[in-house]
């Protein structure tokens, strides 16, 4: 007999059924664990414990940073598909409503006057994800603040250098297209 409860295929499907369970019906860890006749923070932690291991293990298959390359692809197929040159993706973020976190303060208060986290993401021009941000403090809504806005700020994003638009010689960057919220 396995001692080793971890390795105890019974106990890991548990734990993907909690999580299931979670992301499917969005019940509190309270009403899970009283469903599956557990602690509430052994549900908190196999939710995250889970959650973790399944990006761990699926984000560098699917999401992994962009390359130059990527971004490359991305830019020929803005111009083939949209006509619109030097094109990088369009972003776009969304307010996920949250209730309050405990000893939060205000960090997660959003300009909708509510609780929110942000969901970020920028897709190519066949709408695939290239990259996403997820679960910054819903007070920081802008591009600049989120973990993607710094890294095209401080250069470490592999973006493409600047190249001029058809039928131009001056050089201009690469962009991004999304509403006025992206400015």
């Amino acid at each position: 007999m396995d001692t080793d409860i971890c390795n105890d295929s019974i106990y890991k499907e548990g734990m993907i059924t909690i999580l299931m369970t979670f992301l499917a019906t969005g019940d509190s860890y309270k009403t899970i664990g009283h469903s599956f006749r557990m602690g509430f923070s052994t549900v908190a932690i196999i939710v995250e414990e889970v959650c973790t291991a399944i990006w761990d293990r699926l984000q560098p298959l699917y999401m992994p940073e962009p390359t130059h390359e990527l971004w490359e692809k991305s830019i020929l197929g803005y111009k083939n598909l949209w006509q619109f040159p030097n094109c990088l993706g369009s972003i776009d973020g969304n307010h996920v409503t949250i209730k309050c976190p405990k000893r939060s303060g205000s960090n997660y208060f959003c300009y909708f006057k509510k609780f929110s986290i942000v969901l970020m993401a920028i897709v190519d021009p066949e709408y695939k994800f290239t990259c996403i941000d997820v679960g910054a403090y819903g007070k920081n809504s802008d591009f600049e603040t989120s973990a993607m806005g710094r890294k095209f700020e401080n250069g470490t994003f592999n973006i493409p250098s600047n190249r001029p638009l058809p039928d131009e010689n001056d050089e201009v960057p690469c962009v991004l297209i999304g509403n006025e919220a992206f400015t």
